[in-house]
């Protein structure tokens, strides 16, 4: 998801640098929308079409990666699970639905960030413009990447919870990745048991492992039948 971003932001530059700076900063009318207001990269429209059909088919992948993921994962603690998940369907659609929704969110921003350069840049010189777009796309790509990250943490803490729900485990123990990245909230939560239907309280907010933004911990469930045998 995170390429189809940045590749859709480079493809609004090249439409901003690839004609007339100040002649762009003129506009008064929109080549993109109906409403007619302010200037605006031509084809904007076109360019987040497409970002959102590739984020939507990027988003299925990923999806069925982390499920797997998770499948194996149960399979490894020896949790057997019914082959058809129709909650767990439902619950990547949802989640299909929101990455589209926030690469047309991410580009809609960044058109009316260039545009907004670009109209308040009349005392500048090309060069100074074309510098300012530059650093502001840094931005955005390390965004993008952000964004990719966390969601994949965050599908696979939903999908993982939902699973145990359905294999009837109501309790896991916190775990963290144990290493110097680790928050220090969340290595105090490090092998804590707590409620899967009403999560601890983690920073000030109740949260499962993974939930939280880039949260690398996961949750292992307390499966009493194999404590009973230790």
């Amino acid at each position: 998801m995170a390429l189809v971003i940045r590749r859709s932001i480079e493809q609004l530059a090249r439409s901003v640098l690839g004609m007339g700076l100040a002649r762009f900063a003129q506009q008064t009318e929109r080549t993109d929308a109906a409403d007619g207001g302010g200037p605006a990269i031509p084809g904007v429209a076109a360019i987040v079409k497409a970002a959102k059909a590739a984020a939507k088919a990027n988003s299925k992948g990923l999806a069925v990666k982390v499920q797997r993921h998770s499948q194996g994962e149960f399979k490894r603690l020896g949790i057997n699970l019914r082959k058809d998940e129709p909650a767990i369907g439902a619950l990547i659609d949802d989640w299909r639905s929101a990455n589209v929704a926030r690469v047309g969110s991410l580009l809609e921003n960044e058109r009316d960030e260039l545009s907004d350069i670009l109209s308040k840049g009349s005392n500048k010189t090309v060069a100074e413009l074309r510098r300012t777009i530059e650093d502001r796309l840094d931005v955005s790509r390390s965004k993008a990447d952000y964004l990719a990250r966390d969601q994949i943490t965050t599908l696979n803490s939903q999908i993982s919870h939902e699973r145990m729900r359905a294999a009837g485990i109501e309790e896991a123990y916190w775990t963290s990745s144990g290493d110097e990245r680790v928050r220090e909230s969340h290595a105090e939560m490090d092998g804590e048991l707590f409620s899967i239907d009403d999560p601890p309280e983690v920073d000030g907010e109740a949260v499962l492992p993974g939930e939280p933004p880039l949260c690398r911990c996961i949750s292992m469930p307390r499966l009493p039948e194999l404590e009973d045998e230790d």
